[in-house]
Order: C-alpha cells, then structure tokens, then sequence
C-alpha cells in the first residue's frame, strides 16, 4: 500500500487506477481513499479515476453484495468510476464473453452513452444476443435473481 501511495504522489495529471474489485480487500481500500484521495485532491491537476473489474463478482465471499463492497465505497464517497462486470463466469456462460460497462460520472449520461457507443461499435455490428438474454431473465427476474444470487 504504501509503495502504491509513493507512485500516486508522482502523478502529474490523471491516473486511471485499475482494481479487482472482488478479490482487492476493502481494508486496503478503505486506506488507499483515506490517503491518496486526499494526496491527489490536494492538486487541481491531479485526480484519480477507478476502474473495477468485478469479473469474479459473488465467487470470493458468496455474496453477490458483499462482493460489491469496494465498488460501493468508491461510489459513496462521490468518485466518478468505471465498472467492467462479466456474466460468463458467474452465471456459467464462458463461451459467450456477457458483460456490462457501468459508468458512475457527473457528466451527463448522453454524453458518456455516445462516447461508449463510438468505442464499442468497431469492435462489433450485431453481437449474438443469447447469452444477453439469459442473463437478463436471471437478473429481471426476482425469482430467478435471488436463486442465483
């Protein structure tokens, strides 16, 4: 932690800080905001932006929620972050690579949705929608989402 503290003091500008965000432990976090946030804020042009990576979501504690707590302590604190989750582990669909980029930002969400939508669209026309679709039965579901969670 603290090596990583060292490195956030040299920043010059931005950092995108990138996280596990189920197997990172909300100890080391907890720290990480409570120092480097206040290190980084001390300067106008210095800011940090997380990334989360929750691919693993509900497989370290067996709680989908408990599992979700590093991303909520950023988010409660007011930081703009990016979550990446992936459904093909957690919900048994490893061939069909399902997952979701979530963007917590002061910006206004148009903005952001178009800026998402030119980064995705070279990537792929019409992506097969199948695995889509099981995942959001499971999680519109309440039913189905609490037998999975």
């Amino acid at each position: 932690m603290m090596e990583c503290l060292r490195t956030l003091r040299q920043l010059q500008r931005v950092l995108l800080c990138f996280f596990m965000g189920v197997l990172t432990t909300q100890q080391a976090l907890i720290q990480l905001l409570n120092n480097g946030r206040k290190l980084l804020m001390s300067s106008k042009k210095r800011t940090i932006f997380p990334f989360f990576d929750v691919a693993y979501q509900g497989f370290a504690s067996g709680s989908l929620d408990q599992d979700a707590s590093s991303v909520r302590l950023f988010a409660a604190r007011g930081m703009e972050l990016l979550v990446a989750q992936s459904y093909s582990k957690n919900l048994g669909l490893y061939a069909e690579r399902v997952g979701a980029i979530n963007v917590l930002c002061s910006s206004p969400a148009i903005r952001v949705k178009s800026q998402m939508k030119r980064i995705a669209r070279p990537m792929y026309s019409n992506p097969p929608v199948h695995g889509a679709r099981i995942v959001a039965n499971v999680v519109g579901n309440p039913n189905f989402f609490n037998e999975w969670k």
